[in-house]
């Protein structure tokens, strides 16, 4: 509606229809609410909740949201790119991995209840850089980086969800497995050489008159 002024507000119309005693209608008796500044701020909300979402679209790293019983209501497709499971497959569970049960740095099973989500949405605390195998498949697992939130609204002690974002380090640490064996097999082969093996550092330059010697003549 258009006011006095010019200016345009958003209005809710309410009424019932006044009949007259002959059963003839005789118009509508209600009230107006204006409802402009509610619907501004639904739309700023709207579009706030746009942005977060193509935001966490975007990412590289796997995002899920877990609800207070740990169930999974909401993820991003690169969770699901991670995990290799189609769209949608994550939503039910409690845990990353389709067995639920998953595997420490020393193959120990981490049982559902001590991972980070759930941890996060029993203590209240926030856990980081949590590393951790999940079942791909029967014979595959990857191995994540993960941290838990949990979200706590204001005057209350108990999260009412808790989101996790995972990166996969399956690589990183396959590399660093390539490198520690290629190290272990070089102090084995200099602790079994026959001859001497040492190693010089200098903390100044050195000068080529020392390090190039003319023939001697003699």
């Amino acid at each position: 509606m258009r006011r006095h002024d010019g200016a345009w507000r958003r209005v809710l119309d309410k009424g019932v229809p006044r009949w007259l005693e002959d059963g003839s209608f005789a118009g509508y008796v209600g009230c107006h609410i204006d409802v402009t500044e509610i619907r501004e701020t639904t739309e700023q909300l709207r579009a706030s909740e746009e942005l977060y979402r193509a935001l966490v679209a975007a990412l590289q790293e796997g995002i899920v949201m877990h609800q207070a019983d740990g169930t999974i209501v909401a993820c991003n497709a690169s969770a699901e790119r991670i995990l290799g499971v189609a769209p949608g497959e994550l939503i039910g569970r409690r845990s990353l991995s389709p067995k639920g049960d998953a595997l420490d740095q020393d193959g120990t099973v981490i049982p559902e209840e001590e991972q980070p989500a759930v941890v996060a949405l029993r203590t209240g605390r926030t856990l980081s850089d949590v590393v951790m195998a999940v079942y791909k498949s029967e014979h595959e697992i990857c191995w994540l980086s993960i941290g838990s939130r949990p979200l706590i609204n204001p005057g209350e002690d108990r999260p009412y969800a808790a989101v996790t974002s995972f990166t996969d380090i399956t690589d990183r640490l396959a590399a660093e497995c390539e490198l520690r064996q290629s190290e272990e097999r070089y102090r084995a082969f200099v602790e079994h050489a026959s001859e001497g093996v040492w190693r010089a550092e200098f903390t100044e330059p050195i000068p080529w008159a020392f390090l190039w010697r003319r023939p001697c003549a003699c």
